[in-house]
């Protein structure tokens, strides 16, 4: 949950969890004293990728062969994912180099050697996951 203060009053940013609709949140917020007013905008709902899910164990695959050991994060906030992932009907996830504690903050960054085991990480797990969808372009480059 964020805050953004303004001169007048104040915004607030705040996330739903997986399962939970924004509509639900509103309905559960009291009522503001008199005189006072609020406007919620119902953006974008949360949206959480299967564990089993094919892109997924691409990924998962992915990792291991750069050498590196999967890890799962369940995060908060918004991405490109929960806008096409429900809209398209398409399996999805996010994945990237960095420390996800970090992520949109001053201190983010990502190293190259970071960077390029992510590329191989991503080389690895495509002609997997178009494979196992059926999907043509799985020996391109």
């Amino acid at each position: 949950l964020g805050r953004t203060s303004t001169r007048y009053g104040s915004t607030w940013i705040s996330g739903s969890p997986p399962g939970v609709r924004s509509e639900e949140i509103v309905a559960r917020i009291p009522p503001l004293p008199e005189g006072g007013r609020w406007e919620p905008d119902l953006g974008i709902e949360a949206w959480e990728t299967p564990r089993a899910s094919a892109v997924v164990r691409a990924l998962e695959h992915g990792i291991r062969s750069a050498g590196g050991v999967p890890t799962l994060w369940r995060k908060g906030g918004t991405s490109d994912v929960n806008l096409v992932a429900p809209r398209w009907g398409v399996p999805a996830a996010v994945y990237g180099p960095g420390d996800p504690h970090l992520d949109h903050t001053d201190e983010e960054s990502v190293d190259r050697p970071e960077l390029e085991r992510s590329v191989a990480v991503l080389r690895a797990a495509r002609p997997r996951l178009a494979a196992e969808l059926g999907t043509a372009g799985a020996h391109s480059s």
